[in-house]
């Protein structure tokens, strides 16, 4: 899917893709001087790009933590909230959410008329994030979606910390 255009509407963006190594301070100490949405994570996640998700995650957590604060799912989370920050333009963000056989850590539901796909996230810390999508699909998270007609993208995303390292996987379903 890389190599196909993005064929969804997100709105009015600042887009700074995740190869941008200077982006999150560029934020936090307001170097950008005008008002705007910024999306890290959002387009990149629509386009299945797991590699660029990883990266803007890995450049986020090691901008906005210190090392002895970033020791748990909790703050993964946190900057998960961050990352796809410019989606709350575009989604409702529910976490903790019940559905088919668990609880989904976070989903992001569309809000109306969009076009875009439902986001299904699920966090690791100290496992693959291959496990996090075998867990979305094997506790059915998607199942509180039933009634939505659109695509619904899966995402898990891990954090190894002997490797001090994220990774992501993507799945549309």
């Amino acid at each position: 899917m890389k190599d196909t255009a993005l064929c969804y509407s997100i709105g009015a963006l600042l887009y700074c893709p995740a190869h941008n190594e200077t982006i999150a301070g560029s934020v936090i100490c307001q170097k950008i001087p005008t008002p705007f949405s910024l999306a890290l994570c959002l387009e990149d996640t629509i386009a299945e790009d797991a590699e660029a998700v990883a990266k803007a995650v890995e450049e986020i957590r090691d901008s906005q933590y210190a090392p002895t604060y970033y020791n748990d799912e909790q703050a993964l989370r946190y900057v998960i909230k961050f990352a796809y920050i410019a989606a709350l333009d575009q989604y409702l963000k529910v976490e903790e959410l019940p559905s088919g056989k668990g609880i989904a850590d976070v989903v992001y539901l569309p809000k109306r008329r969009s076009t875009l796909p439902a986001l299904v996230v699920e966090l690791k810390w100290n496992k693959p994030s291959e496990g996090a999508i075998r867990q979305i699909k094997e506790r059915n998270y998607p199942a509180i979606l039933q009634d939505y007609d659109g695509e619904i993208v899966l995402v898990g995303i891990g954090y190894d910390a002997k490797k001090k390292a994220h990774s992501c996987v993507i799945e549309r379903i």
